[in-house]
């Protein structure tokens, strides 16, 4: 029997300079994360992590990552570009695929930018790909 492949996608974000990393996280979980649940409907991924990066400044130690994400949440100087690190698991291509077409609706992408405005600076940036699932 085959393995699955399974489709991966990954947001970077950072927070609204007005947020404290709490008030960040928090919007995040009990408001956006709602939003896409709803927006998605059963096209939601089958896994959803987040992974809150633990620097925010020069004056503060750069947390140091082991994964292939780390070039891509941080420039040259440690200075996290990003403060949240979503990945989304899809059961294939395909799933992924509604979910965006879903996202991409005229309505679900005003609601999506209105609601990113209040909590992130800049665009949710992506990334995606296929995985084995064995």
């Amino acid at each position: 029997m085959a393995a699955k492949m399974s489709y991966t996608l990954s947001f970077h974000a950072r927070r609204a300079p007005h947020l404290s990393q709490d008030e960040f996280q928090n919007y995040m979980e009990d408001n956006h994360i709602p939003l896409l649940k709803r927006l998605a409907g059963n096209a939601f991924p089958i896994k959803h992590v987040m992974r809150y990066v633990g620097r925010y400044s020069h004056s503060t130690p750069a947390v140091v990552s082991t994964d292939d994400t780390a070039d891509q949440v941080s420039n040259n100087n440690g200075v996290a570009k990003a403060v949240l690190i979503r990945t989304l698991v899809f059961a294939d291509r395909e799933h992924a695929e509604r979910y965006q077409a879903r996202m991409a609706t005229t309505e679900a992408a005003e609601e999506l930018q209105n609601d990113n405005a209040k909590f992130v600076t800049g665009d949710f940036q992506y990334q995606g790909g296929q995985s084995r699932c064995d």
